[in-house]
């Protein structure tokens, strides 16, 4: 396979997966992107502007943008950071709590229907060659 079409695969999938999630979704009126920023802030992985674009591979124009759709569909909050004046610390609201069990079986139902001919050990291989992309991408 030419490296082109490997780009080209991953793009297409990630395309793919992205319209399926904004369109389960949509019922909660949340996007694929407003549910990875609270899921992350519920798991407690991301507290800060900084740390969800870090985890998200976004830059901050786009975060803050994120977050100010979110902040006025009151799913989170921002606080004031006790160390630094000039940054926020970010947590859900009582709405974004509630909304994440709620979410997260219609997520991982589409992650299965992705991966529904996909064996346990093909899946665990494949979730792992995945992760060594990622490392080679990150080192």
């Amino acid at each position: 396979m030419a490296a082109g079409e490997f780009g080209k695969q991953i793009a297409l999938v990630r395309n793919q997966m992205m319209s399926r999630l904004d369109e389960a979704l949509k019922e909660f009126d949340l996007t694929g992107s407003q549910f990875a920023v609270i899921k992350l802030i519920a798991e407690g992985r991301a507290d800060t502007l900084a740390k969800l674009c870090e985890a998200m591979h976004h830059d901050k124009g786009a975060m803050s943008r994120i977050l100010s759709r979110m902040e006025e569909k009151a799913l989170i909050r921002r606080k004031p950071c006790p160390h630094d004046g000039r940054a926020f610390k970010l947590a859900l609201t009582a709405k974004g709590e509630q909304l994440f069990p709620l979410t997260t079986p219609k997520i991982n139902a589409i992650y299965d229907v992705a991966l529904k001919d996909f064996s346990e050990s093909e899946r665990a291989q494949f979730f792992s060659m995945l992760t060594r992309c990622q490392h080679n991408l990150c080192h």
